[in-house]
């Protein structure tokens, strides 16, 4: 899904997904299409919002996957295997 777009394609998409999340808040396609763009604007906090509400609308491996990439490429080592506890 997010393969094949680059920086600046996230980037110069970035209010076309901000929109789509405030239409529908459970669009996950936008939420991650957004969380790319936030983390080429160095947001990571947003990042990791964006990541927390997708895996509530769809807590499948794919996107288990996204967040734990994340907080691994954040240093946050404890933090991926929080949400794997609750299964």
């Amino acid at each position: 899904m997010l393969a094949g777009l680059n920086r600046q394609q996230f980037l110069d998409h970035f209010e076309e997904y901000k929109t789509a999340v405030e239409k529908d808040p459970t669009n996950v396609k936008a939420r991650l299409l957004l969380a790319a763009a936030y983390k080429y604007k160095n947001m990571p906090k947003e990042v990791e919002a964006q990541y927390v509400e997708v895996l509530k609308l769809a807590p499948n491996y794919q996107n288990y996957n996204h967040v734990s990439i994340y907080y691994l490429d954040h240093g946050e080592y404890q933090k991926p295997w929080k949400p794997m506890v609750k299964l």
